[in-house]
């Protein structure tokens, strides 16, 4: 059953001018946009929400010094940030991982990273919000002093531009660790498998129904786990 997408979008720009005198010109301007997209899953664990912010601020200063000399001095910053969320990190459900009660998938407490293992189930959805809780920030800060010269048919300029860039990323796939197998199997009888509880190997007798991968699911039959062992 398809889930639609939803963005909520706000924004705003506003700008100042202000002349003090016949000579000095100050302005500032401010644009400030936020955007919330959510992209929903037909499995509820599944679905990501994705905030965008950009903000964008100038301020700037022009001075006529004399009739042939002009100072125009600016400075501005813009700063955009994005992540990738799931659920459990937008509803502030920091232990769902642990309350599952599974030794070594502590990570969403320990790490104050939200959500729970990804869970593969051969030939269904699983469950899996692995590639979440990414988060991106880009920022330009930027002075620039230009001074201008005129006289007749004649235009100089001079002047100086500072400007820092700047790049911040967090991302891990599958940061909360994972099963990555349910439904491997496909004979009957006495097996080894990987227990849910302590993670050591013993042989467990499965009926039939075992062999379905839902099953496998439910009765938490994993043929192998992978528990984080970094914070995302």
């Amino acid at each position: 059953m398809p889930v639609p997408t939803t963005i909520i979008t706000n924004q705003t720009v506003d700008r100042i001018d202000q002349n003090i005198g016949d000579k000095i010109r100050l302005y500032a301007r401010a644009d400030y946009q936020n955007e919330a997209v959510f992209g929903g899953n037909a499995v509820p664990t599944n679905s990501a929400t994705t905030p965008v912010t950009d903000s964008n601020y100038t301020v700037g200063y022009t001075e006529t010094l004399t009739a042939n000399l002009v100072n125009d001095l600016r400075v501005g910053r813009n700063y955009f940030s994005t992540a990738t969320l799931n659920p459990f990190s937008v509803s502030k459900q920091t232990s769902a991982s642990t309350d599952l009660g599974i030794p070594g998938f502590t990570d969403d407490s320990i790490f104050n990273n939200p959500g729970i293992p990804n869970f593969n189930i051969t030939g269904f959805n699983g469950l899996a919000n692995g590639s979440t809780n990414w988060y991106q920030n880009d920022s330009t800060t930027q002075l620039s002093e230009q001074i201008s010269w005129n006289h007749h048919s004649h235009n100089i300029m001079a002047g100086m531009e500072f400007r820092r860039l700047a790049t911040g990323r967090a991302a891990v796939n599958s940061a909360r660790g994972q099963w990555p197998a349910f439904g491997v199997y496909h004979t009957v009888g006495t097996i080894k498998c990987a227990s849910a509880h302590n993670h050591e190997t013993a042989p467990v007798i499965r009926s039939s129904i075992c062999i379905k991968a839902v099953s496998d699911f439910s009765l938490a039959f994993p043929s192998s786990t992978a528990p984080s062992l970094s914070p995302a």
